[in-house]
């Protein structure tokens, strides 16, 4: 069986938490308050712009990492899964939504490095604005929280993937989906990406493993 779409979901996963921590760094460059001054604000994101780039670079690879993954889940659950299922489709789909996030997460950091490019024509307040959607927009993973519901539902009650994959997907479940719902939905990023790094080196591990088996029966 191709490995290919579970290495893109670790890939994706550590890229995203990469750009994560990215993105609080270019928040720290700006400091706690220096929004509300714009003689101290636009020379201090100037000084951490270079945080943008490697935030708009990871949080690009991780979208589009992610998607791929999503759709080798979908095919490994719907082989697994009996006829009609729902659980295939809402695996994928909840991570597709974490990718569209990320990738317009991305998006601002392009707006915000030209503008920090050119500071001296460029609005403070403007820029305090798009560092503020760099660090939410990107971190809104509460799909993953989707998506793993749909692996714990589909490894503990069918047995469509290994057990321990189904426990570490209701924990992360219940974790994403409830900072989802609150004010504080930019913590389902991390804990997304996190979830998507176990899960996908689990059906890394597990598939070779199928494949043995199904080489040594025939």
């Amino acid at each position: 069986m191709n490995r290919a779409w579970t290495i893109a979901g670790i890939g994706g996963g550590a890229a995203a938490a990469f750009g994560l921590v990215a993105s609080a760094s270019v928040t720290a460059a700006a400091g706690p308050a220096d929004h509300r001054d714009p003689a101290v604000l636009l020379p201090k994101l100037v000084e951490g712009r270079g945080w943008v780039l490697v935030f708009q670079v990871a949080m690009t690879v991780a979208s589009l990492a992610v998607l791929v993954f999503a759709a080798g889940l979908h095919r490994h659950l719907a082989a697994q899964e009996p006829a009609g299922s729902l659980t295939p489709a809402v695996a994928a789909g909840g991570l597709g939504l974490a990718a569209a996030l990320s990738l317009v997460g991305a998006g601002i950091g392009t707006e915000l490095w030209w503008t920090l490019g050119d500071p001296g024509g460029a609005s403070p307040y403007s820029a305090a604005s798009m560092v503020d959607i760099v660090a939410t927009m990107s971190w809104v993973w509460a799909g993953a929280g989707l998506s793993a519901a749909a692996v714990a539902v589909a490894a503990l009650r069918r047995g469509s993937m290994p057990r321990w994959t189904g426990w570490a997907s209701a924990v992360a479940a219940v974790l994403v989906l409830g900072v989802s719902v609150l004010p504080v939905q930019y913590l389902s990023g991390m804990l997304g990406a996190v979830w998507l790094i176990v899960v996908a080196v689990g059906l890394a591990v597990e598939q070779p493993a199928s494949d043995a088996a199904g080489g040594a029966a025939a």
